[in-house]
């Protein structure tokens, strides 16, 4: 399994926790809390992926778990990544 392949609706789940992590210290989410954030985006992004695998999730669920994916976490994973590689260049 690579990189691009743990995805939902297309969009790469390592990519989306950085994003969203990194957007959320912004609201001041730092230290214990980014990394528990972390680990709980991970493990319930990680879970749906694995169930829509194992067809446990219906397709008429699935599309409206996409959404709220692409609606809630794009902006914030997109805003939370800007910032993140503006942060790599200056390094």
């Amino acid at each position: 399994m690579g990189f691009d392949d743990v995805a939902i609706g297309g969009i790469t789940l390592f990519l989306f926790i950085l994003g969203i992590v990194e957007a959320a210290k912004k609201f001041g989410v730092s230290g214990n809390a980014s990394m528990l954030l972390s680990i709980l985006l991970g493990a319930v992004l990680f879970g749906v992926f694995r169930a829509d695998e194992l067809g446990l999730i219906p397709d008429a669920a699935m599309i409206w778990i996409e959404v709220i994916i692409y609606g809630i976490g794009g902006g914030l994973s997109v805003s939370g990544l800007y910032d993140w590689t503006k942060r790599m260049r200056r390094a």
